[in-house]
């Protein structure tokens, strides 16, 4: 639906925040491989709460989900340039 994120700017779609967006994190150094990329569907979220609320709660989120992609990651080997 939306083009990925660059330079830190992430796209918001114009009904934003009534419906959820999809959390999508890639790791550059595997972005061609399956583990390279993770989508979150399943984080906290509720229009009700203030921005800065929600951006609190995706954080916090993100954070306990990061030791997991970084495990995932690991045992994928990285794409080696020949």
């Amino acid at each position: 639906c939306c083009p990925p994120a660059s330079s830190g700017n992430a796209p918001l779609l114009p009904h934003f925040p009534d419906a959820k967006p999809l959390l999508t994190l890639t790791a550059v150094r595997y972005a061609a491989l399956p583990a390279g990329t993770r989508t979150f569907r399943d984080y906290p979220w509720s229009p009700r709460w203030p921005p800065s609320e929600m951006a609190a709660r995706i954080t916090a989120f993100l954070i306990a989900e990061a030791p997991s992609l970084a495990e995932q990651r690991a045992a994928t080997p990285p794409i080696v340039a020949t």
